[in-house]
């Protein structure tokens, strides 16, 4: 949609992306964007010189450790390691400027779950394994206050909070303690004080390991790693197993990521609102109204022509699914006489579009699904949230239950 409205006189815009992790890439920008794809700068015959961009030798980089758990619970493992290193940046061998960049620990886990358990360790744990560290090395024990969240379950306006906290040093004495985070921390997140960071388990790509933990010693101090593997998961073990080899060859083993935009699943969460947008922006009469009477349909149909022909040039056997559905769509919108607006969450029975957030509420509560058309708000999954009551009578039951 984007793409078609900041077409001028055929000449579509430049698109410039930026990554270190991509493989297949010409296919992937095919796929995605429709386009050919231009490297800059184009790979050179020496790795470490490519004319535009060397190597700097001088950088201090990361250095990456890897932890097993064999012979302790990974629990034990993971809460330890965070403590011993927690304690370890508030020795007396350090100033405020030496020990800043590793007083904040980032914690990377693979799932909510996980991140869940371990925000319960951070706050239990943590504190008593720091205790003894301490009082075996004849030190103050650090106090570990700050702790936060980075994750999806994190509202939006918090975020930006969280990154400004994250850059404050440790000079100032408000810099946090810990922040455990999923992979919303792979992208986008650029604080140069930060050079401390726990994985918990080997991510599931390369591409997300690389991004997530290249979050410390972006700027000009040296960055430590440590990976802790679950020894009782073989994906784990086998990276442990192999840790400095697969290390030295970290980019050689990026995924290919599948990108299928006209794939049926894409097709039914996404592409009505595609139509959409093109349509209130290219069709003056349906700016505001979404009413589609004879005279306008016509001129939906060019659009759902301009759809398919994008779908034809970038997957030939997904054109013909991409035409029937978006014919069936028109016909469902003409079909509403009573749509009176767009978007309305409240009043889904005279709105053409509905929050996907909305819908899958709706449907976890077991109510009936309103004929407007649910549509993400953001690029996650949707899912519903789950209430649930604790009922003191059940408890009992199942305590004399025991009993007897």
């Amino acid at each position: 949609a984007i793409d078609e409205l900041c077409t001028r006189g055929g000449v579509r815009p430049k698109i410039i992306g930026s990554t270190a992790t991509i493989r297949r890439a010409a296919e992937q920008i095919r796929c995605l964007f429709n386009r050919e794809t231009y490297q800059f700068p184009p790979p050179g015959i020496d790795a470490a010189n490519s004319c535009f961009a060397v190597q700097d030798d001088q950088a201090p980089g990361r250095l990456y450790a890897g932890l097993t758990t064999a012979g302790r619970s990974p629990k034990f493992t993971l809460q330890a390691a965070c403590a011993s290193l927690l304690q370890s940046a508030d020795t007396d061998l350090f100033d405020d400027v030496e020990r800043d960049p590793y007083w904040t620990l980032i914690g990377y886990f693979n799932s909510l779950r996980e991140l869940g358990g371990a925000l319960v360790l951070m706050h239990d744990d943590v504190p008593d394994s720091i205790d003894e560290f301490a009082r075996r090395n004849g030190e103050k024990p650090r106090s570990v206050d700050e702790i936060k969240e980075l994750t999806s379950r994190v509202s939006s306006a918090e975020i930006p909070e969280i990154l400004q906290e994250l850059g404050t040093s440790k000079a100032r004495g408000m810099a946090l303690d810990i922040v455990l985070a999923s992979n919303m921390i792979s992208v986008g997140v650029d604080v140069p004080r930060l050079g401390l960071m726990v994985v918990n388990g080997q991510p599931k790509g390369m591409a997300e390991y690389i991004q997530a933990t290249s979050r410390v010693g972006r700027g000009n101090i040296p960055g430590l790693v440590l990976t802790v593997y679950n020894n009782g998961k073989t994906r784990d073990r086998a990276h442990f197993e192999t840790f400095r080899t697969w290390h030295c060859n970290l980019y050689r083993d990026v995924e290919a990521t599948s990108v299928t935009p006209f794939a049926s699943r894409a097709r039914d969460r996404a592409l009505h609102a595609i139509l959409i947008a093109l349509v209130r922006h290219l069709i003056p009469e349906m700016k505001t109204s979404p009413r589609l009477t004879d005279q306008l349909e016509l001129q939906v149909r060019n659009l759902v022509t301009r759809i398919h022909d994008r779908a034809r040039q970038i997957d030939q056997e997904e054109a013909s699914g991409v035409q029937a559905f978006l014919d069936s769509l028109v016909l469902r919108w003409k079909s509403r006489m009573s749509t009176s607006q767009y978007w309305n969450d409240h009043n889904p029975g005279t709105s053409l579009l509905i929050s996907a957030e909305k819908a899958a509420a709706n449907r976890a509560a077991g109510r009936a699904q309103p004929i407007a058309w649910p549509t993400p708000n953001s690029m996650r999954n949707v899912e519903p949230s789950t209430l649930f009551k604790l009922l003191e009578g059940l408890g009992q039951i199942g305590r004399q239950t025991d009993a007897e």
